[in-house]
């Protein structure tokens, strides 16, 4: 065989029948798979946080809630309006000025 543009071989079609496991070519996925996959990954996900938005708080923002922020985060999120009545320490001062 002589070393020319004819004869080349890449190392996948020179090893694809080759009884050696190490050498022979690992199969593929297509890159248009990966991206179909990849989508409904995120159709999935967007989903789940949507119904769980105390999920994508306490995930994404790292942020530890207490049972009533759940709750209220939860209600606001299914409603369009929402009223909280809270007693002291609720932290009123910090939703009034989240929601402006």
């Amino acid at each position: 065989m002589s070393p020319s543009y004819k004869n080349f071989q890449t190392n996948e079609r020179k090893y694809a029948k080759s009884d050696d496991v190490f050498k022979r070519p690992k199969t593929r996925a297509k890159e248009r798979d990966y991206a179909l996959d990849r989508i409904e990954n995120i159709i999935d996900w967007a989903t789940y946080y949507r119904r769980n938005v105390h999920r994508f708080v306490q995930h994404y923002f790292g942020i530890s809630l207490y049972p009533y922020q759940i709750f209220w985060l939860h209600t606001m999120s299914q409603r369009d309006s929402y009223v909280a009545i809270c007693s002291r320490a609720v932290g009123k001062k910090y939703v009034h000025l989240q929601t402006r």
